[in-house]
């Protein structure tokens, strides 16, 4: 059971680099 660790639940550090590289512009 490894749904925790899995790559799928980890939209929000894109969403956080994002928001950092807009906030920046």
């Amino acid at each position: 059971t490894d749904e925790s660790f899995r790559p799928r639940r980890v939209p929000l550090l894109r969403d956080y680099l994002d928001q950092l590289r807009n906030s920046r512009r």
